[in-house]
């Protein structure tokens, strides 16, 4: 006898065939026969909101099938069902095929219960839920099919189209055992769409993917998002969720990722892809580095700063071997705040290639955690000029405090303008008082520090804007500087008083 995964799972491949490959008859067999022969015994289906129970065992819904199988149930009104230890193949057909319709096929679990048919209902035991997920209605579907097993010699698994619904029989149904009606009301309040919505949203997006119209895909895709968000339960709206994967699977994601370079789909197809997690992230982060256009590179690092999940993908991507590929992963690295990738950036802070320290180093800075302080001891030490300007140009007063004595003695000795003007910013955001006193020695009037030669105007101007980044502790050294002999920097000091808050 099989365990009950391996049952679970059987059961759930069969529904999976008969909803979406009717047409795949020889896959169906083969696992109808190996559920067959594992039964050793009676086989008991009970599922409510949250549970499945096979044979009176729990079965952990993250079991591969569980969910699908208890949804299959719930959704068609079913709380309890017997499998016999020898199942009539037709029998067992029948009920497979009912409960794998999709949900709306049958507006209410009396039609369920009648369509299954009075001889399996009895030799199945098949007994109705009270926790049936509401996204049944009354109204009937347009074009549903559904298995009429009086036409099916043992061999066809193709269904019949359903005749028109006449005057519902007065005749009592054979249940057993008996229970109690279900009323399932209408609920426009909660969702508008008819029962066939599902069915027909997957119907246009398969034909969008075999003609190749991806816009057709996307549309498509975004429907069953509205959809899902519109289901009245979390288990109604999973439906969705695997019809959703089904559409769009990881060989499709190339293509949704292509119209994110587009003008107009470009919003929609990041919307899908955000929520398509790591596997977007990392098809994005391939067509990146495959990029043949400056904008097309643009447009697939734009989407991936809007992922939510997949950054292990970009971490990895900081160990490849062509260095605009693990510049692009660093960039991603600082503007996305993966705190994660210090240690892979600390790395890469001895690259050759001096474009992938720059982009290391501005990562490092604009993370700023515990770990990005010694690699950037080292970057603002870099013969680069970049790589020290990146390391500076990020720095504040929570990413750079430990970095204060560093960062003056740069200020001392740094012969390139550009970089000196990233150091005396960076130290006026970190605000510490041997900051201050550093920036307000250097925006000082050359002659009130004896024997120095007269400063470069530009240096003090930086200085004085250090101080305005500063705040209110630099107060003092401002209003200190406002009737300078030059004009420019009396300018300056009440410009930066004025912008100090309040």
């Amino acid at each position: 006898m099989l365990g009950s995964h391996s049952l679970t799972a059987l059961l759930a491949s069969a529904l999976y065939l008969l909803r979406h490959h009717a047409e795949a008859e020889e896959e169906y067999r083969a696992a109808i026969e190996l559920l067959r022969q594992g039964l050793g015994g009676p086989l008991i289906l009970e599922v409510g909101l949250g549970s499945l129970r096979i044979n009176e065992k729990k079965v952990a819904l993250t079991a591969p099938g569980a969910t699908e199988l208890s949804e299959h149930l719930l959704l068609h009104g079913i709380g309890r069902a017997t499998i016999p230890e020898q199942p009539d193949l037709r029998q067992l057909t029948t009920f497979l095929r009912v409960i794998s319709a999709f949900p709306g096929t049958y507006p209410s679990v009396d039609e369920v219960l009648a369509a299954i048919g009075p001889e399996t209902l009895r030799a199945f035991a098949v007994v109705a839920s009270p926790d049936a997920l509401s996204i049944m209605r009354y109204a009937p579907a347009e074009g549903v099919f559904t298995f009429d097993p009086s036409g099916w010699d043992g061999d066809h698994l193709v269904p019949k189209p359903r005749p028109p619904r006449g005057p519902k029989s007065t005749a009592p149904v054979d249940r057993a055992p008996p229970r109690t009606p279900i009323t399932v009301p209408s609920l426009p309040s909660v969702s508008t769409r008819s029962p066939s919505a599902l069915e027909a949203i997957v119907a246009r997006g398969r034909k969008a993917v075999m003609n190749h119209d991806w816009s057709g895909v996307l549309h498509a895709a975004l429907e069953l998002l509205e959809a899902e968000s519109e289901a009245p339960t979390e288990a109604a709206g999973n439906a969705y969720r695997i019809e959703l994967k089904r559409l769009v699977p990881k060989t499709h994601l190339v293509q949704i990722a292509r119209l994110a370079t587009s003008e107009t789909q470009r919003h929609d197809a990041i919307a899908l892809l955000r929520r398509m997690g790591g596997d977007a992230t990392e098809v994005l982060m391939n067509m990146l580095v495959e990029a043949m256009s400056v904008g097309e590179r643009r447009g697939y690092y734009s989407a991936i700063t809007q992922m939510a999940n997949g950054t292990e993908v970009i971490i990895h991507h900081l160990g490849h071997p062509l260095w605009y590929v693990v510049r692009n992963a660093a960039d991603l690295c600082g503007e996305m705040d993966i705190q994660r990738a210090v240690p892979d950036l600390a790395r890469q802070m001895n690259h050759s290639d001096e474009r992938v320290r720059r982009s290391v180093a501005g990562a490092l800075a604009r993370i700023g955690t515990a770990g990005s302080t010694e690699p950037l001891r080292r970057a603002l030490s870099d013969p680069a000029a970049t790589v020290r300007l990146h390391a500076a140009r990020y720095l504040d007063g929570r990413r750079g405090r430990a970095l204060t004595g560093q960062l003056l003695q740069l200020m001392d000795k740094e012969g390139e303008e550009e970089v000196l003007r990233e150091v005396t910013l960076a130290l006026g955001r970190i605000g510490t008082t041997d900051a201050i006193q550093a920036l307000t020695r250097m925006a000082a009037p050359s002659h009130k520090v004896f024997g120095l030669r007269k400063k470069p105007l530009p240096h003090r101007l930086w200085a004085v804007e250090g101080l305005g980044l500063a705040g209110r502790t630099a107060m003092a050294s401002l209003q200190a500087l406002v009737a300078d002999e030059d004009p420019q920097i009396g300018s300056a000091v009440r410009k930066a008083l004025d912008s100090l808050p309040l």
